[in-house]
């Protein structure tokens, strides 16, 4: 594959990545920071409960890191705690993960602490707080923008680059209390089933450092799934969301294309309109899920953004007997022993608590992961090239995989890839009415975290990015244990289905304490019965 790559030009820009990893250390609280004699050894993979053996955090912080925002939010209200020693038990927790994990780009300390401290002002005069989620530590992913902030999306050549709004989310959400205090890490290019770019490396799982913490928006999986954010915010074409909050063990919610905005992000092509962004929370429950989602839309971003539409948040009533349709695979590539044991695992506690499970066998599923991939780079990867070309940077392994898919479409061609995406939605939701399924649950991905720098198959998330049905993920409480997950039976279909499958099966030592979690998909634009669901189905399956 020709590249871009330019090792006279690259050199030219290393400058400008010591200034921005400058930006990020001298950001960092030094008196946060893990004592050398207190690191974990390098063999050490689980980093879990680094935070409470490392003498940094007091247990009234762990307590405060540790509790799902709805509560968190109530506590604060109530004057339980401040705004300022909230920030302080997230700040500490979250210097840790950057230590261990390499998850922030940039901690916003210095601007957090003055806002926390006003609002601490503000609710000791009145009484009252300013919104929901006063007080609340958020963290966001580098690409989408920080008023005064650079953005450079993972690309050398976009450093910087200074934006001078903030993005339409984080903006509705600070007028509801947030206190922003950390920036986090993506992949070159954005494409990446990791988070590795030449500016600031490889972001880590924090359940097992050989494991990657997934991407785009691994950074913050990887930080929410440390504990060391309450709510991050982060973006999804293919499964960005979903799949880190997958591979992290935390919950994480991609909302259907358009129903909330997306204005205020950096990238490169930006004129591709077949597969559309979304951007929507990490969290640590299932409840906060629907309180980020109900605090963006009462903010009315149709106001600022006229690409969306006029859609409140609506009230909804949940069946006491949900019809959960299980998905067991994408027809692509078989599941592993684990996915297959939190499958069954949720299936029993579903049906204990009364719900109905029925099979559901997915539709086209190859031939619509064909067409996204085709989508995805229907200019041939003019835009990322032309990107990439800018500064000559090389080219990470994953970014020349995701580019092996471009191929230029005509108009005519990208039409009939139109057509497949449209027969596609109205199918599935022809299938789930005339079954009744309420909603469906499948696996996030085939295996569990992928060894870093080896994710390749997106087929799990992607093709419901191109149905643009909204989904969930939540936690099952089951991760790998290789004693009983070694062993496989099944016969690989394709030599592509063998090549993926055995990156595990090779080594499944390697992936131990990787959590599995499950994916919830719903309708379009029924955001609010997805999340709804999401609560009654993670409480009954990890027995809450």
């Amino acid at each position: 594959m020709q590249t871009t790559e330019d090792p006279v030009k690259y050199e030219q820009w290393k400058s400008e990545i010591e200034r921005v990893r400058k930006i990020r250390d001298d950001s960092i609280i030094k008196e946060y920071l893990i004592p050398e004699d207190k690191l974990p050894p390098a063999d050490q993979l689980n980093m879990m409960n680094v935070p409470r053996e490392s003498g940094i955090m007091t247990e009234k912080e762990l307590t405060i890191t540790e509790t799902p925002v709805y509560i968190l939010a109530g506590e604060i209200a109530e004057g339980k705690y401040t705004a300022v020693e909230t920030l302080t038990a997230f700040l500490k927790r979250a210097t840790m993960a950057q230590q261990l994990l390499n998850c922030v780009t940039e901690f916003l300390a210095d601007e957090a602490m003055k806002l926390a401290e006003s609002l601490d002002k503000t609710f000791k005069e009145t009484g009252k707080t300013v919104g929901p989620l006063h007080g609340i530590p958020l963290s966001i992913k580098e690409h989408l923008w920080v008023a005064g902030k650079e953005a450079n999306a993972g690309f050398v050549g976009f450093i910087g680059r200074v934006v001078d709004e903030d993005n339409l989310q984080l903006s509705i959400l600070k007028k509801a209390g947030v206190v922003p205090f950390a920036r986090t890490n993506e992949p070159q290019s954005l494409m990446h089933a990791d988070s590795y770019n030449n500016i600031f490396g490889m972001t880590w799982n924090p359940h097992n450092r050989l494991l990657t913490a997934g991407g785009s928006s691994g950074g913050e999986g990887s930080l929410v799934g440390f504990y060391g954010s309450s709510f991050g915010i982060g973006s999804d074409i293919a499964g960005s969301i979903r799949n880190p909050a997958g591979f992290n063990g935390c919950y994480g919610y991609r909302p259907t294309a358009q129903r909330i905005t997306v204005k205020g992000r950096s990238g490169a092509g930006a004129g591709q309109i077949t597969l559309l962004p979304s951007i929507g929370p990490f969290t640590q429950s299932a409840d906060d899920l629907e309180l980020y989602m109900k605090t963006v839309t009462d903010g009315k971003p149709w106001e600022v953004d006229c690409t969306i539409p006029i859609m409140p948040w609506r009230k909804v009533e949940t069946p006491k007997s949900l019809t959960i349709g299980v998905m067991k695979e994408d027809g692509i590539v078989y599941p592993l022993k684990p996915v297959f044991r939190a499958l069954d695992h949720a299936i029993k506690k579903l049906e204990k608590a009364g719900h109905k499970v029925v099979t559901w066998d997915p539709l086209n599923s190859k031939e619509i992961y064909e067409m996204a991939l085709k989508s995805f780079f229907a200019d041939g990867g003019t835009a990322q090239k032309k990107a990439l070309e800018i500064s000559g940077e090389p080219w990470l392994e994953l970014t020349k995989y995701a580019l092996s898919h471009a191929k230029p479409l005509s108009g005519l061609e990208q039409w009939e890839q139109n057509a497949i995406r449209n027969a596609s939605r109205i199918a599935w939701f022809d299938k789930m009415n005339k079954e009744g399924i309420d909603i469906i649950m499948c696996p996030v991905s085939f295996g569990p975290a992928a060894i870093s720098h080896e994710c390749e198959h997106w087929a799990y998330t992607a093709i419901f990015n191109v149905l643009d049905m909204p989904g969930s993920v939540f936690p099952t409480g089951i991760t790998v244990d290789p004693q009983i997950d070694a062993e496989d039976t099944f016969k690989p279909r394709t030599e592509y289905e063998a090549r993926q499958r055995d990156k595990y099966l090779r080594a499944p030592e390697k992936y131990i304490d990787a959590p599995i979690n499950l994916q919830l998909i719903g309708r379009q634009f029924r955001d609010e019965e997805v999340l709804a669901y999401t609560k009654v189905i993670a409480s009954a399956v990890l027995g809450e």
